[in-house]
């Protein structure tokens, strides 16, 4: 799985695992010593990436741009948003929109 193709598919840890021929808790431990983040916070760092270039160029709903960018869940990706951006979804699109 090329994850920065992929990242707005199902990715499970397991099967990238298995695709790099290591088992998914060696994988882990590889993958966090050698980038200092967990998987999964790097899969949602890149998603959260993503949304937040399709929250400054489309007109897409806030519930389109959660899906687009990978994550199932409307309430996760708000949350894991502001974790991020100290904001809302809809905050951030307003701040960046008053910029232009």
């Amino acid at each position: 799985v090329k994850v920065m193709q992929a990242f707005h598919q199902d990715i499970r840890l397991d099967e990238v695992a298995a695709e790099v021929r290591m088992t998914a808790p060696a994988f882990s431990r590889y993958f966090r010593k050698r980038t200092r983040k967990t998987f999964s916070a790097f899969v949602s760092e890149i998603r959260l990436g993503h949304a937040s270039r399709l929250l400054q160029e489309d007109q897409l709903a806030i519930s389109e741009v959660c899906h687009e960018s990978g994550f199932n869940n409307l309430s996760n990706f708000n949350r894991k948003f502001r974790a991020m951006y100290k904001m809302s979804p809809m905050q951030f699109r307003k701040q960046y929109r008053s910029r232009s």
